[in-house]
């Protein structure tokens, strides 16, 4: 193959992913495997691409050869850094030490910059450095809040993840390793800034192959740009298009395709409906401030067997009132592309109020398949949470169970009857009653004899769907519910997809200045369903317009 840049197209659910692990294979056949670099814009999006190359070409786990990462990690190698000033950590003492000076929030929801106010003056500064303006067309304010965190930075040694992307497109010219071939997915995601880095290592490499989708150009609010990923132009032999869809049946497509035509600038990719059929409804009695008409569909929908169902919207909080009317009927929802997000996530079946819910209902048949009396471990998790006021227990029981549930050879062993009798102050007068109640997936007894502030929000939820259902069943197993942001299950797939069309104000003027990204937001919401999409009603004014 002669040397250069190549393009990969991947329109939704073509296998991108699938078909550079093919690639990778055939490289490792012909190149030294520590001579491949595997980068994507996500650590994890990395190791899954790593992970689908065949065992028999070559092992690329953590001790492999083929290196795998971000673009930020290969550069805080490549500089050897040190802390980094955007994190955490940092973040907080900017705000707690530096009076008078722009304070800073640190984006840790990416998935939501249509309800953020983008003009704070650092999160500025973040975004011009992404998108390489030079410092003189900067605004007074820009450039002086820009000053103060430079200073901050070196008094106390530091560098702002930026810093490694320009540091190392200014002083290193190869990138570490000296690799020969490239490999840079999900490029749609990088910065003007991050592909003027790649471009530069790749023009010391024997290939590099970028690969991506423009039309799914979502975080231009972190610097990404679709525009830089397509110029300057390639010849058109260093294009490949993925030509089916596995994900997208023919209805929807076809709707998609005319919402993305719209596009001004753009790769035109033709490509192949998954099957034909799908369909495209419209709901305008639907919308986001009154989620039961909502929840009727979402039952309708999560009732086939195994059905998934998105609900989308551009701001998180267009979402708060399903949620809340979900947990208010004790349906359980999750964001599995935003597991640490509890607002998104209230129940985790191995930790926290559901596990302890699970646990006092080991006895019960509905809830597990093997119903048994409880373990070490499992009786851990629920007496912990008693109320000894009104539960009157052992004298040193709590110390005893809170022992044997951390030693690892007794935490799984179950208790005998006269174990469980032991744990009560004199006669187990309450273990009749409470036993029959696990056994039957009664909580009530739990919830009475439990501890006020342990009757939190996630348990509250967690007892309400074993009211409602009758045992702890749905607890053990993942929703079939997805809420969030557009941006925040971009890669993500459905069986069923809703859709609000509402913009925050932010938003709303971004549809008058630059509708494409809009578009581009839009089409990815639109391309998560395998069979079905609900477009719902517009609440304000503020609106996109469904065709």
């Amino acid at each position: 193959m002669e040397s250069g840049e190549y393009r990969v197209f991947g329109p939704p659910g073509t296998g991108k992913t699938h078909y550079l692990a093919r690639q990778i294979a055939k490289a490792v056949k012909t190149t030294l495997p520590e001579k491949i670099v595997v980068v994507s814009f996500t650590k994890a999006a990395a190791e899954e691409i790593a992970s689908r190359v065949p065992a028999n070409d070559v092992a690329l786990e953590s001790n492999s050869e083929v290196r795998v990462g971000t673009l930020h990690s290969f550069c805080y190698h490549a500089l050897q850094a040190g802390e980094i000033a955007d994190t955490p950590k940092w973040i907080k003492e900017w705000n707690r030490k530096v009076a008078g000076l722009p304070r800073l929030k640190l984006d840790g929801d990416s998935s939501d910059p249509m309800g953020q106010d983008l003009c704070r003056e650092l999160q500025d500064t973040f975004f011009l450095r992404s998108k390489m303006v030079p410092q003189e067309k900067w605004k007074d304010y820009q450039r002086k809040a820009y000053d103060q965190w430079s200073d901050w930075k070196d008094e106390n040694d530091l560098k702002d993840f930026t810093d490694l992307i320009e540091d190392c497109f200014n002083d290193v010219d190869v990138m570490p390793g000296e690799p020969e071939i490239g490999f840079f997915d999900e490029v749609q995601d990088f910065s003007t800034l991050e592909l003027a880095l790649v471009r530069k290592w790749g023009a010391h490499m024997r290939q590099i192959i970028l690969a991506g989708d423009d039309d799914q150009s979502i975080f231009g609010f972190k610097g990404a740009s679709a525009k830089a990923f397509l110029e300057p132009d390639v010849s058109p032999d260093r294009k490949l298009f993925l030509r089916k869809s596995y994900r997208l049946p023919s209805k929807i497509k076809e709707y998609a395709d005319k919402w993305i035509s719209r596009v001004k600038d753009r790769e035109i990719k033709v490509y192949e409906p998954q099957a034909e059929g799908g369909s495209i409804v419209y709901r305008g009695g639907f919308s986001w401030q009154s989620p039961s008409p909502v929840v009727a569909c979402l039952l309708e929908e999560a009732g086939h067997k195994d059905n998934t169902v998105m609900i989308l919207a551009s701001c998180r909080y267009m979402l708060e009132p399903i949620c809340h009317t979900l947990s208010a009927r004790g349906m359980i929802f999750h964001n599995p592309y935003r597991r640490s997000d509890k607002g998104w996530n209230p129940i985790d079946p191995n930790k926290g109020a559901a596990k302890r819910v699970l646990s006092f209902l080991r006895p019960d048949g509905d809830t597990w398949d093997n119903p048994r009396r409880w373990n070490w471990g499992e009786l851990h998790d629920w007496v912990e949470v008693l109320d000894t006021k009104k539960v009157k227990l052992t004298k040193g029981i709590k110390g005893k169970i809170k022992r044997n549930a951390k030693d690892e050879a007794l935490s799984g062993v179950v208790i005998t009857e006269d174990e469980l009798n032991d744990v009560f102050e004199g006669e187990p007068w309450a273990v009749p009653d409470f036993v029959a109640d696990a056994q039957a997936g009664d909580v009530g007894w739990l919830r009475e004899n439990m501890v006020r502030r342990h009757l939190n929000k996630p348990m509250r939820l967690a007892l309400r769907v074993v009211d409602q259902t009758g045992s702890g069943k749905q607890l053990r197993i993942q929703p079939n519910i997805i809420v969030g942001t557009i941006h925040s299950i971009k890669g993500g797939q459905c069986d069923t997809a809703i859709l609000f069309p509402d913009l925050s104000t932010v938003g709303y003027n971004q549809l008058a200045c630059d509708p494409d990204s809009v578009l581009r937001l839009f089409y990815v919401g639109l391309t998560r369903a395998r069979k079905r999409v609900v477009l719902c009603g517009p609440e304000t004014e503020q609106h996109i317009m469904w065709m």
